[in-house]
């Protein structure tokens, strides 16, 4: 069988083909030596994509990531800093003392500061002050009810969704106790139960809408405890609330914050924080 013949036009489309690539090498090669040059010259401003992972990508002032994320963390606090007004210091509780108690609570204690849009490494104002003493918070997350103590009668009850029974009598009698306090952390959405252990320290920051519960007047009083409100506009808080909540913002809204509400208002929370803080939008 014979070869089949090219013909000239297959063999010019080949050619064309063949100097379309060599010159594309060649190009690529020379735009990525004087990209510099060519983008001062055109007044553009290129990217190179690098498979390469040993390659440095870019330059940067930071050593590590952890690094970068510390620093990107000491801005977010800033920006909270400057966009929050202290509206009540009742018997000058400020500044902090060294050996301070901490009950933070607000419409606005968690994720107060952070990027625009949300982020799992937005500072909150609890993160901000167990940094400040070294420490770690407790979260009044961690001790809502199993479902299988969500009885209507429970839920019905001025903050009667969050284990107050338990988080009184594991974490604040082991505060009054000093030492290490050993807890147990339920995970609402896996139903899990965790063990953790708060390490003492100079202070013990609590967050959580649910720290001003009436029933921790006590152990507050003989805890010494500082309380402090944090909050903000309603139209702040709701646009917070769905970047933190994403998909299960419907369910907050319609579930948990009416929950929040009635307890806010049946205990008169803010009237008995020592100090209240007004949470602002950061220009």
């Amino acid at each position: 069988m014979k070869a089949k013949k090219f013909t000239p036009a297959m063999r010019g489309l080949a050619a064309l083909m063949t100097c379309l690539m060599v010159l594309s090498i060649v190009g690529t090669g020379v735009a990525n030596t004087y990209r510099g040059a060519l983008d001062d010259t055109l007044g553009t401003e290129s990217y190179v994509t690098i498979n390469d992972d040993s390659a440095a990508r870019f330059k940067t002032d930071y050593a590590t990531i952890e690094d970068m994320a510390a620093a990107a963390r000491d801005i977010a606090i800033r920006e909270g800093e400057e966009g929050t007004v202290v509206m009540k210091n009742d018997n000058g509780v400020l500044p902090l003392k060294a050996n301070a108690n901490v009950a933070l609570f607000g419409l606005a204690a968690y994720n107060v500061y952070g990027p625009k849009g949300g982020n799992a490494d937005a500072a909150s104002l609890a993160d901000a002050l167990a940094a400040l003493y070294h420490t770690r918070p407790i979260r009044m997350d961690d001790f809502f009810l199993p479902p299988a103590m969500r009885t209507e009668e429970r839920l019905m009850q001025p903050g009667g969704n969050v284990h107050y029974e338990r988080f009184r009598d594991e974490v604040l009698a082991g505060l009054m106790r000093g030492g290490d306090v050993s807890y147990r952390r339920y995970d609402c959405q896996s139903g899990a139960w965790l063990e953790r252990v708060h390490r003492a320290a100079p202070v013990a920051v609590i967050e959580g809408s649910y720290s001003h519960h009436p029933a921790f007047a006590e152990a507050y009083a003989a805890l010494d405890a500082l309380r402090i409100f944090v909050y903000t506009a309603e139209e702040e808080r709701i646009k917070r609330l769905r970047e933190r909540e994403g998909e299960r913002f419907f369910t907050f809204q319609t579930r948990w914050m009416p929950l929040e509400k009635s307890y806010i208002e049946a205990y008169d929370i803010k009237s008995g924080a020592d100090i209240a803080l007004e949470s602002q939008p950061w220009a």
